[in-house]
């Protein structure tokens, strides 16, 4: 691995890409050929942009001056620790971003679309992060000021031949909700298995062409929700006596604050911001294709596991307190079955991909009902597992049909005709 190189260009070969990187140190030119690129290098993607994809949605949504400064703020925090601190009220506003409640501290500070850093100099980061904590704080030193936009925008494609999109490159949310970083995640989790399995030969180069329809649609929907969550912020503005242009002043607050009415109207507003905080079925209950669409109407707090193809494996504890979702292999196949559906890894003995059989009984015991009643199987039905822990393929009765169902929805899924080697018929 080598530090202090800037990427510059790429050229797209029939079989790779040869990319142009600059040495910052030396001044050097250095050329490097690998298969693919995978661009991870943020919202201001480099690479994104000299492929000319475009980003689609609202740009300049609302713009901050990040501050990173490092403090010791536990003893002024006493008992109120926690990550984000959104500050309310007249003079400052903002969020603090806890990194290290001992040393390492973000101030998002808003600012206007022509502020500059070199407008942040040292006493004006001061003079804002004592605003915010409202005491002094004798240890503070400023560490780096970057400006940015809130953009709720997705790149139009995630994909120009070898080179992929993902995280920040592929899509910019507002940060309310802090959906960003695990959609990121998410994309590299459902990308990199594929990239592997290509490389190894057990999979089509075409399966590649999944990624984009399967992790696009969740970066739409992540970053809807994170632009509702931007506007309930308002509500919340209105009921503590905002004005259109953002501000408040202290007679207003204060009056606010002390009206019984008006906390009433303030603790709804808090109470409103709930979808801001809690998720998880966007985080966790999100599945590939259209299997869940019905629970689009359910609130996004509520997140019941449900073993259907596209969802992630559901988690049951088992008897010594391990997980289902422990039986995952990250590198191949992992094929779950029930107590009698008997050993089908013999069925894909000229299967290239590879594959493992956990059975209920023999590799894992679930205390109380079965686990393949509790995925709604029959004891001979099974569940194959991707690598990322999505559920490929179900039969819930087994036998020959079972095992040519499972068989039929691999070969389509990797592009490959494994089929015939799965169920060994030629």
């Amino acid at each position: 691995m080598r530090h202090g190189l800037e990427w510059q260009s790429c050229l797209q070969l029939a079989d790779g890409v040869t990319s142009t990187l600059l040495d910052r140190a030396t001044g050097e030119l250095v050329r490097v050929r690998s298969r693919y690129i995978i661009a991870c290098d943020g919202a201001g993607s480099t690479v994104r942009d000299s492929l000319g994809i475009a980003m689609d949605g609202p740009e300049g949504i609302a713009n901050f001056m990040t501050i990173h400064f490092e403090a010791n703020l536990r003893s002024i925090l006493g008992d109120y620790l926690g990550i984000l601190y959104f500050l309310f009220g007249p003079g400052l506003n903002g969020t603090l971003i806890a990194y290290d409640v001992e040393k390492t501290w973000v101030l998002m500070h808003p600012c206007s679309p022509d502020s500059t850093p070199e407008d942040f100099d040292e006493a004006t980061c001061r003079a804002a992060i004592l605003a915010a904590v409202g005491v002094p704080v004798p240890d503070l030193q400023i560490k780096g000021v970057k400006g940015w936009k809130m953009s709720a925008q997705i790149a139009r494609t995630y994909r120009d031949g070898n080179v992929f999109l993902a995280g920040d490159a592929g899509h910019r949310f507002p940060p309310t909700g802090g959906l960003g970083l695990n959609t990121g995640i998410g994309d590299i989790d459902n990308l990199a298995w594929k990239i592997a399995a290509v490389e190894a030969g057990w999979a089509a180069p075409e399966m590649l062409e999944s990624y984009e329809p399967e992790r696009r649609i969740i970066a739409q929907t992540n970053m809807g929700q994170s632009l509702a969550n931007t506007f309930r912020l308002g509500v919340l503005f209105e009921a503590l006596g905002y004005g259109a242009d953002r501000t408040v002043d202290e007679a207003t607050f204060r009056s606010r604050l002390a009206d019984p009415e008006s906390r009433t109207k303030i603790d709804e507003a808090v109470t409103f911001q709930k979808d801001h905080f809690d998720s998880l079925r966007l985080q966790l209950g999100f599945a590939y294709g259209d299997v869940l669409k019905d629970d689009d109407t359910l609130p996004i707090s509520q997140f019941t596991p449900k073993c259907v193809v596209g969802a992630r494996l559901p988690h049951v504890e088992f008897a010594d307190g391990r997980s289902t979702l422990e039986l995952v292999d990250p590198n191949g196949l992992t094929l779950i079955a029930g107590a009698m559906a008997g050993d089908l890894t013999a069925l894909a003995a000229g299967l290239k991909a590879p594959l493992i059989q956990k059975t209920e009984g023999a590799d894992f015991h679930v205390p109380g009902e079965a686990w393949s009643a509790r995925m709604g199987l029959e004891p001979q039905g099974a569940v194959l597992v991707r690598p990322d822990g999505h559920i490929l393929a179900i039969t819930s009765s087994g036998g020959a049909e079972g095992v040519q169902h499972l068989a039929a929805a691999l070969s389509t899924y990797l592009a490959t005709p494994v089929a015939a080697a799965l169920t060994g018929v030629a």
